[in-house]
This record gives structure tokens, sequence and C-alpha cells, in this order.
């Protein structure tokens, strides 16, 4: 039984990133190492509707994956001028990103690139586990 690996990956369950299914997850850096990585590609989804951002979302992440990038950013917003406060499309981007396939891990973005306002996504590849 390899612990390190299993408390590697109930560290990054708990901290709200890890794999998007249940397999055992993939070789990818240290969580530092991805939040730190530059990001290959921004999608900003301000002014659209749910469905066109899960749409949007949806395509990013498999155009990102077939193009060999290791990691990206989705700027959802935080939901401050939705009617009832909550951040509709945050948390409809959050669910795709603990299912999608093409996800490897992701978390909330640091300050500078967002915040609670954007989310970092590192995709599953080759491409991804040698950077």
């Amino acid at each position: 039984m390899d612990f390190a690996r299993i408390l590697d990956s109930w560290e990054h369950h708990n901290k709200g990133i890890g794999p998007s299914d249940s397999k055992e997850p993939e070789n990818v850096p240290p969580r530092r190492q991805m939040e730190s990585a530059p990001v290959d590609a921004r999608l900003d989804l301000h002014g659209l509707s749910s469905r066109d951002a899960e749409d949007a979302v949806r395509q990013f992440l498999g155009d990102g994956w077939r193009r060999g990038l290791a990691k990206v950013l989705i700027i959802h917003g935080q939901g401050r001028h939705s009617e009832d406060q909550r951040g509709v499309l945050r948390d409809m981007v959050r669910g795709i990103l603990r299912k999608d396939r093409h996800v490897a891990s992701w978390g909330q973005a640091e300050k500078g690139d967002g915040g609670g306002g954007a989310s970092w996504v590192w995709l599953r590849g080759p491409s991804a586990r040698g950077k």
C-alpha cells in the first residue's frame, strides 16, 4: 500500500481539488506547483447565460486538452450581480470540473487571477504531467 499516494489523494480531495472521477489520481504536480504554473489559456464567462457558459466551458476544456495545454483559467465571476447574490456560473463551472474527463485537478484562483471569481484547471495528459 502506497501511503503517500493515499495521503496525497485525501489532501487534494479535502482542499476542493482532485480527480474528476472516482479513479485514483494520475500523476499531477504538487498543488503549489500547479498554482504557480503559468496559465496557458483563459476563458471569460462574464455576460453569458448559464447554458451558453456551460457549452463554452465544455468546449474550452476539450480544446485545451486536445492542444496539450496544462493549466487553464476559467473566469466565472463571484455572482454578486445575480438577483439572489448566488454564484450561479461559479457553481455550474465547479460542478463541471468535478466530473469532466479532461480535468486532473482544479482550485480557486489566486487573488491576482480573480480569486473566488475564477478557477484554475490542470488538464489531464502527457503535457500536463511534464510541466
